[in-house]
């Protein structure tokens, strides 16, 4: 398990290419997601498994050898893995409150590790956009900056800081979000 999170800069080979892909992707908010997004306060893209195998395929060999990196699992002890990529929008309307990730209680229960995590997508983000976590009853804030990975364990309390811009255009807060579940040997 993440016994707090991890940060990779530079973590796209082509992070302007992903955010181009974005913007072919439609946005849904809570009460038009084809999935619970729960609370999320601004708007989600379906994930790349029902939209785009390519992007779910390259998503995952990316994430997955950060994952051998800092948690040393031998592939051959996964008795089952799911990981679910999405798009996030937030705005500077957004309300951003502290949470964990709500995870399908089924996964929950039986999942050994639980990763949640974003890679940010501005290239000129607002000051203070980035995520929030709370670990030992302490802020820990990670700055937004263009194509840096951060994944933690998603029981993890955390928040986006907040959002920016005015509009779900190109001037909002753009993140890829990322939840990952294995269950091990």
């Amino acid at each position: 398990m993440i016994s707090t999170y991890y940060v990779k800069d530079d973590f796209l080979d082509d992070p302007h290419l992903i955010k181009d892909i974005s913007k072919l992707h439609k946005f849904y908010n809570k009460n038009n997601s084809p999935h619970n997004i729960n609370a999320f306060p601004g708007e989600r893209s379906d994930f790349f498994f029902n939209l785009d195998p390519l992007l779910q395929g390259y998503i995952f060999h990316k994430v997955t050898k950060i994952y051998r990196e800092i948690f040393d699992i031998d592939v051959k002890n996964i008795v089952k893995d799911t990981h679910q990529f999405c798009f996030s929008k937030l705005i500077e309307s957004s309300i951003c409150q502290k949470h964990i990730d709500g995870v399908a209680k089924e996964d929950r229960d039986t999942a050994d590790v639980l990763i949640a995590g974003v890679v940010y997508l501005n290239e000129q983000p607002e000051k203070d956009a980035g995520t929030a976590l709370y670990i030992d009853n302490k802020e820990v804030k990670i700055d937004n900056v263009f194509n840096r990975l951060i994944v933690y364990d998603s029981d993890i309390v955390h928040k986006p800081v907040k959002g920016f811009g005015k509009t779900y255009d190109d001037d909002c807060r753009l993140t890829l979000n990322i939840f990952s579940y294995f269950k091990l040997k």
